[in-house]
């Protein structure tokens, strides 16, 4: 019987990497941050996390695809020092400026790494390619470049999911196959024709050596694996896009990181206002603290 393609465990970025079923494939971290923060627009990044791994899951080859939770600045720097079991990719989705992109903190507020930051973390963790999906982040990728990545995917202008899972399904078939940087960026921008046409013309790719082509372990497994972030669980899909309720959500962390924390937190209300809505998005957003499991009852 194969193997299922989700390891069932939550992983830090640190540990998939050394997992058996991260270490034999060409790893790549997909670092969303979504933050907890009035000042910036709500993102529909389950959305497209969800279609870039059902993309992944049709493909072939020897890819890993590992969610970066909790998306803080601390878990990143810890994944990218693993220089045993290196990830040749870095996916960055969420908010950015010119200068920075938007993190968040363990609770879920706002928090940000800069250009020379990120530059930094990517340069000691060897990574080969960083592809960029967020805003300003054309700017972002010129100055990744001149900080001496060797390679960034940028777009210039707005991409929405079906896009940006395409591109993805694309471009990591053509790198986990063994293609050459700028052939598989060429088959991820076929894939985004496709189901988008004219939204190709987007996409950019700033490379030292466009012939490169990204290292793959010595002995390598045939099909993709998913590290998911989240531990074992049986929860009910939860909507995409969850918006408000920031402060709520904060005080649900407070609780489940709190030393004196009693046996039960009730969220209490009118039916309809959402509590089973909330308690799916505390579960999902905070599920990494209970790495044995989370349960719906």
């Amino acid at each position: 019987m194969p193997l299922p393609f989700v390891v069932p465990q939550y992983q830090t970025g640190a540990q998939a990497a050394d997992h058996p079923e991260g270490e034999s494939r060409l790893r790549v971290l997909f670092v969303g941050a979504q933050p907890l923060d009035t000042a910036l627009p709500p993102l529909n990044l389950l959305s497209e996390w969800r279609q870039i791994v059902r993309a992944v899951e049709r493909m072939s080859g020897p890819l890993a695809l590992v969610r970066l939770v909790p998306p803080t600045i601390g878990e990143l720097q810890a994944a990218l020092a693993n220089l045993r079991h290196p990830y040749a990719v870095a996916h960055v989705v969420g908010h950015g400026s010119g200068d920075r992109v938007y993190l968040e903190h363990e609770d879920g507020s706002s928090d940000f790494a800069t250009v020379s930051e990120l530059a930094d973390a990517f340069s000691r963790g060897r990574t080969q390619l960083v592809v960029l999906n967020l805003c300003r982040a054309w700017e972002l990728g010129q100055a990744l470049r001149a900080a001496g990545i060797p390679a960034v995917i940028a777009t210039d202008d707005e991409v929405g999911d079906r896009g940006a899972a395409a591109m993805a399904a694309g471009l990591y078939a053509g790198l986990a196959g063994g293609q050459p940087l700028q052939a598989a960026y060429e088959m991820g921008l076929a894939r985004v024709a496709r189901v988008d046409p004219g939204l190709e013309g987007r996409y950019r790719l700033l490379a030292a050596d466009p012939e490169q082509t990204l290292l793959l372990p010595e002995h390598t497994a045939p099909d993709p694996r998913l590290f998911s972030g989240q531990p074992p669980h049986n929860l009910l899909r939860n909507i995409d896009t969850f918006v408000g309720r920031e402060d709520e959500l904060i005080a649900i962390y407070e609780w489940f990181t709190a030393e004196s924390r009693t046996g039960v937190l009730a969220l209490t209300g009118l039916g309809g206002i959402g509590k089973t809505a909330l308690a799916l998005a505390a579960a999902e957003r905070y599920g990494w603290l209970f790495p044995r499991g989370v349960i719906f009852l």
